[in-house]
């Protein structure tokens, strides 16, 4: 587990939706904590993170988004991720196979990383939250990240956006919560946060480097799998991750920040 801040209360929980593959710093937020919290029947939000992410592509130096194909209602109705139907899954895991192994054949990890996908896939998932969460356990398991994975299906809560995630932080026994930056703006707006009986701190996460066999120039903000496909050993795959994330900020000084951002006139 990473440095966290000085005194923080424990135990310390963070909750993210459960992205598709996502980014190395979602990764390093799930190390430094006590306890993990999949969103899983937040709101679906088509063609964001939830349901894509960016990888190297067959052909050199060419990264580009890999997109899980679901099912759209007949209308435009709010869903939950829990409610998302997959779009001819197998087709899908048969290509997204073939799309990994034509791009990573020659990476230090490509037979592992590769592995892990396909041990997480060889059941058909009911829905999107499901499928996400399956590939994030088995990233996280395949880096040696220990940390409990709670769904926020399974707890109780109440109200909307900010009011809800201070109910699940609650109901999951919470002193501190460490949230991702971009939660920052709308828990500003939501006027919920700060809490009185919970540490708010925001993450500081900063990508380093790690040897990406397709380019010369490092490409960061890739879904997780990239450095774990592209290293010899998950360990050092994880050392990489942990190799980016900087102490957490308390909600003081990220609220001030982002209201400051705020009042700031704009150009017409």
């Amino acid at each position: 587990m990473s440095d966290e801040p000085t005194a923080a209360p424990r135990p310390i929980v963070a909750l993210m939706q459960p992205s598709f593959l996502p980014w190395v710093g979602y990764f390093a937020l799930m190390d430094s904590v006590d306890e993990f919290i999949l969103l899983d029947d937040f709101q679906f939000v088509r063609q964001s993170f939830q349901q894509r992410n960016r990888l190297f592509q067959p052909g050199e130096a060419r990264v580009d988004w890999v997109t899980v194909p679901v099912v759209h209602p007949g209308s435009e109705a709010r869903q939950r991720l829990v409610d998302v139907q997959l779009a001819d899954f197998p087709r899908f895991r048969k290509r997204f196979s073939t799309t990994l192994q034509q791009s990573y054949a020659r990476c230090a990890g490509a037979k592992r990383g590769l592995q892990v996908v396909e041990a997480a896939l060889a059941t058909p998932p009911k829905h999107l939250a499901e499928l996400n969460g399956m590939l994030i356990k088995a990233v996280a398991s395949a880096l040696g990240i220990t940390t409990p994975i709670r769904l926020s299906s399974e707890l109780p809560s109440e109200g909307r956006r900010s009011e809800r995630v201070a109910s699940l932080l609650r109901n999951a026994g919470a002193r501190s919560y460490y949230a991702a930056r971009g939660a920052a703006a709308y828990m500003r707006e939501d006027g919920v946060f700060p809490l009185a009986d919970i540490a708010t701190y925001f993450q500081h996460y900063v990508p380093q480097p790690y040897p990406q066999r397709h380019v010369t120039t490092f490409t960061p903000y890739l879904s997780a799998l990239d450095v774990l496909m592209q290293t010899g050993e998950p360990s050092e795959a994880l050392a990489f991750i942990r190799a980016g994330a900087l102490p957490f900020d308390p909600f003081s000084r990220v609220a001030a920040t982002v209201e400051q951002a705020a009042e700031e006139p704009t150009e017409s």
